[in-house]
C-alpha cells in the first residue's frame, strides 16, 4: 500500500473554496481501480493544504503529475504556495 501526500498553501482564507474545486475536479476524474480513498486537510492557522490519496499499489507518476498540473491551472488563484507531492510505501498498518 502506498500514500500519495500532495502539500501546499492556500490563500489567505481560500481553503474551503480549493476543497471544493479539489473535490469538483478529482471527483469527476475516471475511477482509478488502485485507489482506494482521497482526502482534503487543511491546517486553518497557517492555510496550509494536504491532500492523501491511499493506493494498493505504487502509483503511475506522469498520470498523476498530469493530473496535478491540471488542478494546479483551476486553482492558481487560491494558491499561494506551489504543492508538493512525496509518495510513501506502507510498512506497517493498524
Amino acid at each position: 500500500m502506498y500514500l500519495r501526500i500532495t502539500m501546499g498553501q492556500a490563500q489567505p482564507g481560500k481553503a474551503d473554496e480549493l476543497a471544493a474545486r479539489w473535490k469538483e475536479h478529482f471527483g469527476a476524474q475516471p475511477a482509478v481501480p488502485q485507489l482506494r480513498h482521497r482526502y482534503f486537510s487543511v491546517d486553518r492557522a497557517t492555510d496550509m493544504v494536504a491532500s492523501v490519496g491511499i493506493w494498493n499499489t505504487e502509483p503511475d507518476e506522469a498520470q498523476l503529475q498530469s493530473a496535478i498540473e491540471a488542478f494546479t491551472a483551476k486553482v492558481s488563484d487560491l494558491v499561494a504556495v506551489r504543492p508538493q507531492v512525496t509518495t510513501y510505501e506502507v510498512l506497517a498498518e493498524l
